[in-house]
């Protein structure tokens, strides 16, 4: 081809591949994709981060977080991502968030709704190019497990998780208990858990706060008794 046209071909390639380009990452930022394939058997890329305080201190996870309850797992729905994003070569990154449905059984902070199924979203993840999973340990959430979340209520009124210690299996006799329904029995069987959150959140350890709270759309409405 003359220099021209081949300068032209060369210029609606590229136009051609910014467009794609520009599709995929809107796609990203408004699709959940389903997750096809079982997450331990995806290569593993443990999640490096610097932390305000240490995420083995109760006191100041929770009290850094908005909520702190006993859930069952319902649902793995997909993946979502956020903060996505292009390089200068036209390299898309993105952070990836795992979302389930759960079912809120014992709040220990917070008030969220209890026995209904709602969204929860947990940082790390399926990366978009599906080649790995982002996490900060080796360990995946298992649908029917009964967990120990610590979680916070984002600008949306969404609830999600964030960093280690933050989705914590609940086990009696080495596996998931998925049977406790019932408000007394879970005191009865996770009460010593129970405790220590307790006493973790009434410390109040104010020494490091998020700049600033926000209110999930899945508490549970509080009426006031009338007199």
């Amino acid at each position: 081809c003359s220099v021209l046209a081949c300068v032209l071909l060369a210029g609606t390639g590229f136009l051609a591949y910014s467009i794609h380009i520009d599709k995929k990452m809107e796609r990203l930022e408004t699709q959940i994709f389903p997750i096809t394939q079982d997450l331990s058997s995806y290569e593993l890329k443990e999640i490096e981060a610097v932390w305000l305080f240490s995420p083995a201190d109760k006191t100041k996870l929770v009290y850094y977080n908005d909520y702190v309850f006993i859930a069952k797992i319902d649902e793995l729905v997909g993946t979502s991502y956020s903060n996505v994003r292009k390089s200068e070569g036209g390299k898309i990154n993105a952070d990836p968030h795992t979302n389930y449905k759960i079912t809120n059984l014992y709040n220990i902070k917070g008030n969220l709704k209890t026995n209904v199924s709602v969204p929860f979203s947990v940082y790390g993840g399926v990366d978009h190019t599906q080649r790995f999973v982002s996490a900060f340990d080796n360990s995946f959430i298992e649908v029917g497990g009964l967990y120990l979340i610590i979680a916070r209520a984002e600008e949306n009124g969404e609830i999600s998780a964030f960093g280690p210690n933050t989705v914590l299996p609940l086990t009696r006799g080495g596996e998931p208990d998925i049977s406790l329904l019932s408000t007394a029995s879970i005191e009865e069987v996770y009460g010593d858990v129970i405790d220590i959150y307790k006493e973790a959140v009434a410390k109040n350890d104010d020494e490091f706060a998020p700049e600033k709270r926000y209110k999930s759309k899945y508490e549970a409405v509080v009426t006031a008794s009338v007199k």
